[in-house]
């Protein structure tokens, strides 16, 4: 879930100030516990600053040194929270897909593909056939355009 940074940074400063714990601010705050260690984690470390940060590109040498670091022994957890990424769960997809790709990186490809004309024109003809087939729809479009419908 994702939470503005006024809130994240009320709570920090909260678990700061008062030295509350984990679990008595996430019964406070609409956060649960994990994301509350991580986020507060990334907060001592970089700063308020690091709160703001929404969606960041990561290269492909970026992700390479975070995986390599992961895999030589360091936890998921603290490389997440060294690099600055949101959520650990975010390094541990891209150490599984380094493993399932034979120990290469891949983009991904963000958005939706591009439609060419050939896709297009299939598509329009799938959707007259579509139509075509309703019950009736046939004797009803001839009698329209013979004019023998009445309104």
């Amino acid at each position: 879930m994702k939470y503005d940074y006024e809130l994240k940074l009320q709570i920090c400063r909260e678990m700061e100030e008062t030295g509350t714990g984990y679990r008595a601010i996430s019964r406070k705050y609409p956060i649960s516990q994990t994301d509350m260690q991580h986020m507060y984690s990334l907060y001592k470390r970089h700063g308020p600053d690091v709160l703001k940060h929404g969606y960041t590109h990561w290269t492909k040498p970026q992700k390479e040194t975070a995986v390599k670091r992961a895999l030589n022994g360091e936890s998921i957890k603290s490389v997440s929270i060294d690099i600055g990424l949101p959520k650990s769960s975010t390094l541990s997809r891209w150490v599984k897909e380094h493993k399932e790709n034979e120990h290469a990186i891949v983009e991904r490809k963000r958005g939706k593909p591009p439609m060419n004309k050939a896709s297009a024109k299939k598509k329009e003809n799938l959707a007259q056939e579509e139509y075509l087939k309703k019950p009736g729809q046939e004797n009803l479009e001839s009698r329209i355009e013979n004019g023998h419908l009445k309104n």
